[in-house]
């Protein structure tokens, strides 16, 4: 049988890359099922982003729709005729702007022999009431959640289906004696200059001035500031690398806003101290605080600014020169994901498509 999905995610300077690389991630478990992917993005925006990481052809073809990625409901009327085109017997839905209009609608997709087709939803959220065959959250403890409203056959939750790509998968890291080297990062996106800030604020320090910093960028651009500090020798700037777990794998110490990196750390088993720079980080990296996992600083935006900054520095002096401290988070870390929450998502998938199509 011909089978097909549909994955409707964006990605831009605002929203960054996360959703994007997850969806990218699950594509290419899907594709070893034999699963024809194709790509729905709002913008060109998304499709230039995915060029940048798609340089193994896994999205087999994407379709760029013209529609504001706040107002997914401009989308609906050519849904069903994209399902015709594509022979689509699934929809994998990513975006913080579903509501359940929009859910109701895609739940109505038909196929070419006038079966319902699957519906997918990623949902970071779980603040809606609607509907799906197949509900996805990796968030810290949302298997344990008894406020979800959501109606799905299959739940896939909790960090057991964390979504990281394979390089994340049988890393080998061990806890050095001394720690040197540092890792940062803000993820896809850089919007308050928060790398630079961690830099200025580290190299005015006695203690933490002559450690290596590898910093990570993704598809944001580098503030001119930040160019100009990473000239300095002991500190290394990425851009758009597609190695991250081995730059981790050097590194004794990791900060990190909110997201999937944090995922990413645990799987490594690299000591962290997490900040926030966004709103739907807030819930996940204080509940990795909560479990002992990533010491959380604070939120580097609006008046908390300064204290969260003193904050990363003043919880790092507690990690630098204490090996049995950083050696027992990071055996706690290893615990949480096992890096084949993609692979487990990809499975669910084909076999609803084979139970409801073969």
């Amino acid at each position: 049988m011909n089978k097909a999905v549909l994955i409707r995610v964006d990605a831009n300077k605002k929203i960054a890359m996360g959703h994007l690389r997850r969806c990218h991630t699950i594509a290419k478990e899907l594709k070893k099922f034999g699963i024809k992917v194709i790509m729905l993005f709002s913008d060109s925006e998304s499709l230039d982003l995915l060029k940048k990481i798609d340089s193994e052809e896994i999205v087999d073809s994407t379709i760029v729709l013209g529609v504001d990625y706040k107002d997914l409901l401009q989308e609906t009327g050519r849904l069903q005729s994209i399902v015709n085109e594509t022979g689509a017997n699934l929809i994998l839905i990513d975006s913080y702007y579903i509501n359940e209009e929009y859910m109701k609608c895609v739940s109505n997709l038909k196929s070419e022999d006038s079966k319902m087709i699957l519906t997918a939803s990623l949902d970071g959220l779980l603040r809606l009431k609607y509907s799906c065959d197949i509900l996805i959250n990796t968030d810290l403890g949302s298997e344990l959640s008894k406020d979800i409203q959501i109606d799905a056959k299959h739940k896939l939750l909790g960090t057991e289906f964390a979504i990281l790509r394979e390089q994340f998968s049988n890393v080998n890291y061990k806890i050095r004696n001394k720690c040197t080297s540092i890792f940062i990062s803000t993820g896809g996106t850089d919007p308050y200059d928060t790398r630079y800030k961690i830099l200025k604020t580290f190299l005015c320090d006695s203690k933490k001035k002559e450690l290596t910093y590898h910093v990570v960028s993704g598809a944001a651009d580098n503030s001119q500031e930040l160019l100009e500090i990473a000239q300095k020798g002991n500190v290394k700037l990425y851009s758009n690398i597609s190695n991250v777990a081995d730059i981790m794998a050097e590194c004794d110490l990791a900060i990190s806003a909110g997201g999937t990196t944090l995922y990413e750390l645990c799987a490594v088993g690299i000591p962290g101290i997490s900040f926030s720079l966004a709103d739907n980080q807030l819930e996940q990296v204080k509940a990795f605080d909560k479990r002992g996992l990533i010491t959380y600083a604070g939120d580097v935006r609006g008046e908390s600014e300064e204290d969260t900054y003193r904050a990363i520095s003043e919880y790092m002096d507690r990690f630098l020169n204490n090996f049995e401290y950083r050696k027992s988070i990071s055996e706690k870390m290893k615990t949480l994901v096992d890096a084949n929450g993609a692979k487990k998502i990809a499975k669910c998938i084909d076999d609803c498509i084979k139970e409801r199509f073969a």
